[in-house]
C-alpha cells in the first residue's frame, strides 16, 4: 500500500481469500480491518476458514470433532495449516476481530456494479467421498 500511495482518499476493495495463502494473511486480515477505506469481500478460503475457526472456538459435543475432522484435513491441505497456526497465536480479542472482520460476499458499489469474489455457492461434504455445490 506504501508503493501505491494508498491514502485516506482512497477505496480498496479485498476480493477475497486474505487467508490460507500465505504465511501472513491473518496479519492482512488485522491490518485492513483497521483501516475504513478498506472493504473486504469473503472468498471461498476465508468462507471454509471462518466455518472451521468458529466451529473449534465452540464447546463441541461428543463426536462432531470427529464429524468435521476430514473437512479440516481437507483446508489444512489447502493452505489453512498456515491460518491455523496464526489463529492460534492470536488473543481472544484477536481471534473474535479476525472472525467478525470478512463476512460480505456480494458488494453492491453502485446501481450498475456489483463485486464479488466468485459465483456464490456452499459446499459442503455430505460424507467422506462427495462433495455438494449448492447455489445460493
Amino acid at each position: 500500500l506504501d508503493k501505491i500511495k494508498f491514502g485516506k482518499e482512497d477505496t480498496l476493495y479485498i476480493l477475497g481469500d486474505c487467508v490460507d495463502r500465505g504465511d501472513e494473511g491473518l496479519k492482512i486480515v488485522l491490518d485492513i480491518a483497521e483501516r475504513d477505506n478498506v472493504i473486504g469481500l469473503m472468498g471461498n478460503h476465508d468462507f471454509l476458514a471462518l466455518s472451521i475457526l468458529t466451529s473449534l472456538d465452540r464447546t463441541l459435543k461428543p463426536g462432531q470433532l470427529e464429524d468435521m475432522r476430514y473437512l479440516i484435513d481437507i483446508w489444512k491441505l489447502d493452505g489453512g495449516a498456515v491460518t491455523y497456526k496464526e489463529y492460534k497465536k492470536l488473543s481472544p480479542v484477536g481471534r473474535i476481530f479476525v472472525k467478525s472482520y470478512v463476512s460480505i460476499d456480494i458488494l453492491a458499489i453502485n446501481d450498475t456494479a456489483n463485486i464479488i469474489h466468485q459465483k456464490a455457492f456452499v459446499k459442503y461434504f455430505n460424507n467422506k467421498n462427495s462433495i455438494i455445490y449448492q447455489n445460493i
